[in-house]
């Protein structure tokens, strides 16, 4: 494999991770209802989801297809560990037990 093979793969890569973590924000910011900042997550997704699509469409190469499926699942954990982190909200659960 060419550098620049592994380069493109590496942008591919990226843009992937980018495109699901914008994905995944959405559906956050849509729960908490943030209708301006999922609108703009979504269209910036959208974008990169088609720039994807195409590049992989003219490309004809499997190891595109595996670099952005890993980055696919990448993406959506990067998204739900930035929201976990920087979310207010905090769920607590009691375990009350019988203590007989």
């Amino acid at each position: 494999m060419s550098l620049t093979t592994a380069f493109y793969m590496f942008i591919l890569f990226l843009a992937k991770v980018l495109d699901n973590t914008l994905n995944t924000a959405k559906t956050i910011l849509v729960q908490r209802n943030r209708c301006l900042l999922a609108g703009v997550a979504l269209g910036l997704s959208n974008f990169i989801y088609l720039s994807i699509t195409k590049d992989i469409v003219t490309s004809d190469s499997i190891l595109a297809l595996v670099i952005v499926s890993i980055a696919s699942g990448v993406g959506c954990c990067l998204a739900v560990a930035l929201s976990n982190r920087f979310s207010k909200d905090r769920t607590y659960v009691n375990v009350i037990l019988s203590d007989d």
